[in-house]
């Protein structure tokens, strides 16, 4: 690594090669970063648990626009796809304010990251939402680890779509979660200015 260069811990779970509309824009800031002096240090999930996760196909091609100064940590899953039915739906729209992906790589994550500060000693961190239960693992590991970190908002959370939760209840704990993760963040970065017209207003 060039002594002259900020790395940067990027937890980011939609990543290259996996085809999904969330890769891209994290893609983008991992390939056009290099041009300010950044080392992109990426942690985020072996290929083939990120395609069936994120029901997305790998496209190779992806890779040519990853920079050769890119370091990747890819963490394997133990994964089984859920069989969708009407019941897990109700459950999912009514009772749950985030994904489950922290169950299924947040030990791994950890020690994952751990190595990567004992090896790289990045300056910051950095995550791109959703999975909206990244923002809240690098909040929690950017305090353990006394590191400032970057949220980078490509959706609403609490106040995505017309009506986003079953209820008010889980409407109010969503907006707290997503409160926790701004509080503590260095800054937050949004694609529209509407988006940051929208997490003004309630936070």
């Amino acid at each position: 690594m060039d002594s002259q260069s900020l790395p940067v811990l990027m937890i980011l779970p939609e990543f290259a090669p996996i085809n999904t509309t969330g890769n891209f824009r994290a893609l983008k800031f991992v390939k056009y970063l290099t041009d300010f002096g950044i080392t992109p240090i990426v942690v985020t999930v072996e290929e083939n648990f990120g395609a069936a996760y994120f029901k997305a196909k790998i496209d190779k091609g992806l890779l040519t626009e990853v920079p050769a100064n890119c370091i990747i940590y890819r963490i394997s899953c133990n994964y089984r796809v859920p069989t969708r039915n009407k019941l897990r739906s109700f459950i999912e729209i009514f009772f749950s304010i985030k994904d489950n992906l922290p169950g299924i790589w947040k030990s791994q994550l950890e020690k994952t990251i751990v190595e990567v500060i004992e090896k790289h000693r990045p300056k910051l961190m950095f995550t791109s939402l959703p999975p909206f239960s990244s923002g809240l693992l690098v909040s929690d590991f950017a305090k353990k680890f006394r590191l400032p970190y970057i949220v980078d908002m490509r959706d609403l959370w609490a106040h995505w779509g017309l009506a986003p939760k079953g209820s008010y209840l889980l409407y109010f704990l969503t907006l707290q979660e997503e409160r926790k993760i701004f509080a503590s963040a260095s800054a937050v970065v949004a694609v529209t200015p509407q988006m940051i017209d929208v997490f003004n207003r309630y936070h």
